[in-house]
């Protein structure tokens, strides 16, 4: 005798986070740190958020995040964490039809406060390894960008 197949079932899956406060954002200098390097730019994309963070670390400047690579791309639960917690209390925002990250007016009134308190030998080093990366990086942006829209049209159906 067979037995009869069996229902599916759904699972319920629960995420839980740590509440975060712009109080203890503003006091978390990796935050804040991360918070400048994307201001640095207009706006990105998460994975090229990640590309960015990866190379600055790669340049010198640790920020305690442990990356894997995965695919060529690196990846980091720890930066994946902070960038949830920069748009829990809406520093970050991602932008409705692109999806790229970016900051909201808030964010940028406390990075404006943020810079001008910080060390000139950090926002030197910081703005000098930006500059280094930033061709590389807004060419992954662009890649990535290219990628979304090559999956968009091939949902609809359209060939590029």
């Amino acid at each position: 005798m067979s037995q009869a197949p069996s229902k599916g079932t759904k699972d319920f899956k629960l995420v839980t986070f740590k509440v975060v406060t712009l109080d203890q954002v503003l006091k978390n200098e990796r935050l804040m740190t991360l918070l400048y390097l994307i201001s640095k730019f207009k706006e990105l994309n998460e994975k090229t958020v990640y590309h960015l963070v990866h190379e600055v670390q790669e340049k010198g400047l640790n920020l305690g995040y442990n990356f894997f690579i995965v695919g060529g791309h690196p990846n980091s639960k720890q930066l994946k964490d902070d960038l949830v917690a920069l748009m829990y209390v809406d520093l970050i925002e991602a932008d409705p039809r692109t999806k790229k990250l970016r900051l909201t007016g808030q964010g940028l009134d406390v990075i404006e406060k943020y810079s001008s308190e910080m060390s000139p030998d950090k926002k030197s080093l910081i703005d000098n390894i930006v500059e280094e990366v930033k061709k590389k990086i807004l060419v992954l942006d662009n890649e990535v960008d290219l990628e979304l829209a090559l999956k968009k049209g091939r949902r609809r159906g359209r060939r590029f």
